[in-house]
C-alpha cells in the first residue's frame, strides 16, 4: 500500500466515523479517541511533509553531490528539491528494509 493510498484511506476512516458519531450511530462520543487518533496522525504526516519541503529547500545544489542530483548542475531549483526528496526517501526505506531483515 501507498502513503496516498493509506491517507486517502484514513480520511474516508474518519469522515464516516464522524457521521456515524454526529448521526447517532454510536452511542454519543464512541468514536471521540478514535477521530482524535485519526486527525492527530493526519496532521502528523502533512508536518513532516512540510519540514521535508523546508529542509530540501534550504539545502542548496551547491551543497550535494552527483549521488543526490542527477542534474548536478543543470537543474532549476524545484528539480533540485525532487532529488533530494527522492534521495532520503530511498535512503529512509533502505534502512527500514535492512532493519526488517535483522
Amino acid at each position: 500500500m501507498e502513503l496516498e493510498e493509506a491517507i486517502k484511506i484514513l480520511k474516508e476512516d474518519l469522515e464516516h466515523t464522524k457521521k456515524a458519531n454526529e448521526c447517532g450511530l454510536a452511542t454519543k462520543g464512541e468514536f471521540n479517541k478514535e477521530i482524535e487518533a485519526i486527525e492527530f496522525i493526519l496532521n502528523h504526516l502533512d508536518k513532516q511533509e512540510k519540514m521535508i519541503e523546508l529542509m530540501s529547500k534550504r539545502i542548496r545544489a551547491d551543497d550535494i553531490d552527483e549521488d543526490i542530483c542527477q542534474y548536478q548542475g543543470i537543474c532549476n531549483e524545484y528539480e533540485c528539491e525532487e532529488c533530494i526528496k527522492q534521495y532520503f526517501e530511498k535512503k529512509a526505506n533502505e534502512e527500514d528494509n535492512s532493519n526488517v531483515k535483522d
